[in-house]
């Protein structure tokens, strides 16, 4: 095979630094289309609401409101894959809740997905005739981890837990900003590729109108390029090795899959 003369490479270390690994933190957009996944479980005797609506929750906040009654137990759920995962981050979320309680328990609860096991960081839980109001102030929670800790995603709750037929209980949660930066690492690697060690560059770069993803082998169907802007959101994905031509001038991370370990370049668009 033919290979492909290399001027300037470009190869990242294994990680690669984001400030900000996950899409649209603070709910300025709907959470649905920038990679949050809403879900819910439990009994049936229970309503669970999940929503952006400014008509009811704070501006730019998800609401997840959730209550259960007859012995019913019942969930609300937003959850954030962060892929590639990545090791060395400072996680920080803005949060509002109440609970109140007839009988039975109700909790809030947030998550972090640390080595594919999801643990619980932080909650509150109200019990019996107990009622909780933090909504006067936005909560911050704050947790960095190490490079012993690969994160993959970050889920929020509110539920209820009730074990009698005259038990009722329900938490509404608001979260408002959510932030995670840390280094990207490239993993979900296949094991049956080849040339492990190939380096890539893309040329011109800086570039003006297109620039060309190359290698030491050819960039071919298999080969799934994708281009994310500063903020980790991903603008550009293709099977070909032309891009740049629906970008903004700007810097952008270019993410070449297929490859092991996952390569990571950064290309700058001039005007």
């Amino acid at each position: 095979m033919r290979k492909l003369f290399i001027f300037v490479i470009l190869v990242a270390p294994l990680s690669v630094f984001a400030d900000n690994l996950i899409f649209n933190g603070g709910f300025d957009m709907t959470p649905w289309d920038t990679g949050w996944v809403a879900s819910e479980f439990g009994g049936s005797m229970a309503q669970v609401d999940i929503d952006t609506s400014k008509d009811i929750s704070p501006p730019n906040a998800c609401h997840i409101s959730t209550w259960a009654m007859s012995g019913a137990n019942r969930w609300g759920e937003i959850v954030q894959t962060i892929y590639p995962p990545a090791i060395n981050c400072t996680c920080r979320a803005f949060l509002k809740y109440d609970i109140g309680v007839w009988s039975g328990r109700a909790e809030v609860r947030l998550k972090i997905n640390i080595n594919n096991n999801w643990r619980k960081e932080w909650s509150d839980m109200a019990g019996g005739e107990e009622d909780i109001d933090s909504t006067e102030n936005w909560v911050i929670w704050e947790k960095v981890y190490t490079t012993n800790d690969t994160i993959r995603g970050i889920s929020f709750s509110s539920g209820s837990y009730t074990s009698q037929p005259d038990n009722m209980a329900g938490a509404n949660l608001f979260i408002e900003d959510v932030y995670i930066s840390g280094e990207e690492i490239g993993i979900e690697e296949n094991p049956n590729i080849k040339n492990q060690n190939v380096k890539i560059e893309i040329f011109p770069n800086p570039f003006v109108q297109t620039t060309v993803v190359s290698g030491e082998r050819s960039v071919d169907s298999k080969t799934k390029i994708q281009v994310y802007d500063i903020s980790g959101k991903l603008v550009e994905e293709t099977k070909n090795n032309v891009i740049g031509s629906n970008l903004k001038p700007g810097i952008y991370f270019v993410k070449v899959n297929n490859y092991k370990p996952v390569k990571v370049v950064k290309m700058s668009y001039l005007k």
